[in-house]
């Protein structure tokens, strides 16, 4: 018994070094990364704008526009990497000044060599890095709580919408999932085949299906299959086609928010098995005649037959009209995800919850954003308290 216990003992003190090894080690690299910031942050002045002005005239843009490619990407890179590569120049610049406390604790911060200073490539460098990663930071975390808030705005305050009367615009319907019998009509997107035996003998197919299995032995890779299929949401008054192929399937957990959010949450047929001694297992699924909440884009369906009237023209999905870029992304994104994500039009949310779960899962967000948020501007603080106190 005796000798059970300290075979337990020794292998929690193994994970314990283990853990403590592994984080020394990401630690050192993640230094590594803040003392080689001044380093890249240079590459990035110098590189992002011959390479953007570059790619402008090769897109034949006239000379102005594609200097002015050069000198957004000459500003933007730069702050962009001093915001993000803040925290890493604080574990640097702590574990610097530690270790010359540690060798000679009678030196006071200020005192420490001049060829340290230097090592540390000019103090007044680290507050402008220091004041990139506060405003990252804060602006981050505000921006992304903005769009999490509007987005579940989206979810409270729209009106459900009938089949029937349906306008075209963002609209939130709620029914029952019917399997779409027409052929034209009918599209689905099947992708991995490791349950692919398994939904084919299936006498009644899911109209949605996410599957996951992650093998026991650790070298194997996880395993998934998705099918997405188009159905009809049908209601009191009639029915209107739903197309979720370019959703992806959502378990409810974190969620990128910059991104325009095309989320499946599935709640209802949820089959989860951990055996220990055998893979785990998690499948959701959406069965015909299954409820079903949908908030999407409704559009005109350029495939609907000609003689199609009143919803049967209609189709639910993600919105596909373009949108015109703000000077604030331009600057700094030079894309349209981050657009699309503030419009609310681009927002498409499926699922067999009820509309307040879904809400309060979208809610849930912030405090995913919050933790990341808070760590990035206070170890941003700290390096500016370090950094002001090398001058």
């Amino acid at each position: 018994m005796a000798l059970s216990k300290n075979k337990g003992l020794s292998w929690y003190i193994g994970i314990a070094l283990a853990v403590a090894i592994l984080s020394a080690l990401l630690l050192g690299i993640l230094g590594l990364i803040g003392y080689l910031l001044p380093m890249i942050v240079a590459g990035f002045i110098v590189a992002a704008p011959i390479e953007y002005f570059t790619n402008a005239r090769r897109d034949n843009q006239g000379f102005g526009s594609a200097l002015l490619e050069g000198l957004r990407a000459m500003i933007a890179f730069p702050l962009l990497t001093m915001g993000i590569g803040a925290p890493f120049r604080t574990i640097m610049l702590a574990g610097f000044y530690f270790y010359f406390h540690y060798r000679s604790p009678e030196i006071h911060f200020a005192e420490i060599p001049k060829a340290a200073k230097i090592f540390l490539f000019w103090s007044p460098f680290d507050v402008i890095i220091a004041g990139c990663g506060i405003a990252f930071g804060i602006i981050a975390t505000g921006i992304t709580i903005y769009l999490i808030h509007k987005q579940s705005q989206q979810v409270e305050n729209l009106p459900t919408s009938k089949a029937r009367s349906a306008a075209l615009g963002l609209s939130e319907f709620k029914g029952v999932a019917r399997k779409v019998e027409d052929a034209k009509l009918a599209k689905t997107e099947l992708t991995g085949d490791a349950f692919y035996k398994e939904l084919s003998s299936r006498p009644t197919e899911p109209i949605l299906f996410s599957g996951k299995r992650v093998p026991i032995a650790g070298d194997q890779p996880i395993q998934t299959t998705h099918k997405r299929s188009r159905f009809y949401l049908e209601d009191d008054t009639g029915r209107i086609l739903v197309d979720p192929i370019d959703a992806d399937f959502w378990d409810g957990g974190s969620a990128s928010f910059l991104e325009p959010v095309c989320k499946i949450l599935l709640t209802r047929r949820v089959f989860k098995s951990n055996p220990p001694l055998g893979d785990t297992v998690v499948t959701r699924e959406l069965f015909p005649g299954d409820p079903v909440y949908v908030l999407g884009n409704v559009e005109m369906n350029p495939e609907a037959p000609r003689d199609a009237v009143g919803s049967d023209r209609l189709i639910v999905r993600r919105c596909t009209a373009p949108v015109k870029r703000e000077w604030l992304n331009w600057i700094f994104f030079n894309s349209e995800r981050f657009i699309k994500s503030r419009d609310y039009r681009y927002l498409f949310l499926l699922s067999d919850a009820y509309e307040y779960q879904l809400r309060d899962q979208l809610y849930r967000g912030i405090y995913s954003i919050l933790v990341p948020g808070a760590i990035w501007t206070i170890s941003s603080m700290i390096l500016l308290f370090l950094a002001l106190k090398l001058l």
